[in-house]
């Protein structure tokens, strides 16, 4: 009979920690996980920026090629003039 009542008050003592250690488990999951929800929010936070800073660069690009592509325009258009000026030249 003592074995029987050493064994049941074991087994609810066992219990007991299983229960706790399940709680702590529980607890810490859940701190693990807003952890994890914060690291989304900053990374998230970082990185919105970053598409901002990358659609401006590629405006910028932009807006260089544009300008290269109209010097090359008056380029012409000045070499142009500038033969058309010395054909004029040439026949006075």
């Amino acid at each position: 009979m003592l074995v029987i009542g050493t064994l049941t008050a074991l087994s609810v003592v066992i219990g007991i920690q299983i229960v706790k250690i399940l709680q702590e488990l529980r607890i810490s999951i859940q701190k693990m996980n807003g952890i994890l929800d914060d690291m989304a929010d900053m990374t998230h936070s970082v990185s919105q920026p970053m598409v901002s800073l990358s659609g401006i660069v590629d405006s910028l690009k932009g807006g260089v090629k544009v300008v290269a592509l109209v010097k090359q325009l008056l380029g012409k258009h000045d070499e142009e003039a500038g033969e058309a000026e010395a054909e004029e030249d040439e026949d006075e």
